[in-house]
């Protein structure tokens, strides 16, 4: 390397170290000043101007992801302004799938606007559709019971049977509330696949599980009609519910869940009586 060769070599790597930066430079201040765009967008969302919230709406949906967290942050503002959650709710609609992983996270949210927040976040869930069905039913193994049981409560809004396998292995939730909220979406899917499943969890330690697997059996009746299956659930659900109380007193029900000996209902408390007819009534409307 020659002596002029020698002095222009620092002089090189200092104009390299130059170009280098300055792009680097300059972009952490473009990203700085996107987010700022994002903010000053999210606050018009509540503009009494419809014409500002539009393009505020248009906006976000043209930044995309980066978007995603701050329109979700909408949902548990303070405000809580009507405008801004169906505008961010449009936007994260129209941004799609890379909005659906935040959105299910954020069913951990726990503070006191959570009611509405997750309201707002399942109707998201559910406008996207397709993108958010596998991973709402990943979501149903969320260590968070509040996630699963969110998730279960989507997936049975967004009503697609390939939910119902997943849902039917909820129904063994450790989380009572998961547990029912698996049942109700089976229920509102109605897929027939889910009857024996649900058969099986009408025995459920909590009440008001076992009342929403019931609702989940009558709603697939409605949608199917007689099977053999619903005639099995029916039985079980006899089984369960009304004999532990009758048997010592020889109530025979028919197939059909009509008492043929109505009249040992008489040898009952009045509380066991009512109890056994609305229970009796639950049971009938699985197949009838």
């Amino acid at each position: 390397m020659s002596k002029q060769q020698k002095k222009l070599f620092p002089l090189a790597a200092v104009i390299l170290a130059l170009i280098t930066f300055f792009p680097v430079a300059a972009g952490c201040g473009d990203e700085e000043e996107s987010q700022s765009e994002i903010d000053i967008w999210i606050s018009q969302l509540a503009s009494e101007d419809e014409a500002e919230r539009q393009q505020a709406m248009d906006s976000l949906v043209q930044a995309g992801e980066p978007a995603v967290e701050p329109v979700i942050a909408v949902f548990v503002s303070e405000e809580q302004a009507l405008p801004a959650l169906k505008g961010a709710s449009s936007v994260l609609e129209q941004i799609g799938e890379p909005a659906v992983q935040p959105l299910i996270d954020s069913f951990a949210y726990t503070g006191e606007k959570r009611a509405t927040a997750i309201a707002w976040k399942k109707n998201t869930l559910v406008a996207i559709g397709e993108p958010a069905i596998e991973p709402l039913t990943a979501a149903l193994e969320n260590e968070d019971p509040a996630v699963r049981e969110a998730a279960a409560d989507t997936l049975g809004d967004i009503g697609d049977s390939r939910a119902v396998d997943p849902l039917a292995r909820a129904l063994d939730d450790e989380d009572d509330a998961v547990r029912e909220a698996a049942a109700e979406a089976l229920g509102a899917i109605a897929d027939p696949q889910a009857i024996p499943p649900l058969t099986d969890a009408l025995d459920d330690e909590k009440r008001a599980v076992r009342q929403a697997v019931r609702d989940a059996l009558t709603r697939i009746h409605a949608a199917v009609g007689d099977t053999p299956e619903l005639q099995a659930a029916f039985d079980r659900c006899v089984a369960v519910e009304v004999a532990p109380i009758t048997d010592p007193y020889g109530l025979v029900i028919d197939e059909n869940g009509k008492m043929v000996n109505p009249e040992v209902l008489f040898g009952l408390a009045d509380d066991n009586k009512l109890y056994i007819l609305s229970i009796l009534g639950d049971c009938v409307r699985i197949i009838q």
